[in-house]
């Protein structure tokens, strides 16, 4: 091993072992040592975020989004709710004939002919006029990309429900001790990293 090497080692222990410290001393009550392992990995990932020497919960929502699974539907459909958007409402093919109960056949065969519609596709929704329009899972994913900004609107809303078992534990856990995160990233970004 080159002394450079060692040398980076040597001060790469001393700072892990300082955010450690910093970590323990910082927090509430006495953690254990996963909990602090788990606050030093979000922190240290969040440090990607920090801009002029800030960090924000912003940051941290965001952080917390890119780690979760693909945006859903439900999650969509969700934000779009958030937003007071009921235009851009995703439903499943499957509700076609609950939603359109009311509907004569003159109107739907109209909704369908004006719109985008193939009865194959996974959902449908509404154009701007009123219309049909359909699509499938892989055209739904690829339009939405990664979600991350629809993952973190509902993060920052508390709207956890919609997220799976193991993001929303993760999620919760990172919102409790959120403040503690968020420093502990600024005073590595302060250590260099």
């Amino acid at each position: 091993m080159t002394n450079a090497i060692r040398a980076y080692d040597h001060n790469y222990n001393n700072d892990h072992k300082k955010i450690l410290d910093f970590i323990r001393k910082e927090s509430p009550l006495t953690m254990p040592p996963a909990l602090v392992n788990e606050i030093f990995n979000h922190a240290f990932q969040l440090t990607a975020y920090e801009k002029n020497s800030c960090i924000t919960d912003t940051d941290l929502y965001m952080y917390l989004a890119t780690e979760c699974e693909p945006v859903t539907v439900e999650q969509m459909n969700a934000y779009n709710e958030l937003n007071n958007d009921y235009d851009s409402w995703i439903y499943s093919i499957d509700e076609l004939k609950e939603v359109l109960h009311d509907e004569s056949p003159i109107t739907i065969a109209k909704m369908v002919q004006y719109g985008d519609f193939n009865i194959n596709d996974d959902y449908f929704s509404f154009n701007g006029y009123g219309n049909l329009v359909s699509f499938n899972h892989y055209t739904f994913m690829s339009e939405t990309e990664n979600g991350n900004d629809i993952k973190a609107a509902l993060i920052e809303n508390n709207r956890l429900e919609y997220f799976t078992d193991t993001d929303q534990e993760t999620i919760e856990t990172a919102l409790e001790y959120k403040d503690l995160i968020i420093d502990t990233a600024l005073y590595m970004v302060s250590l260099g990293y």
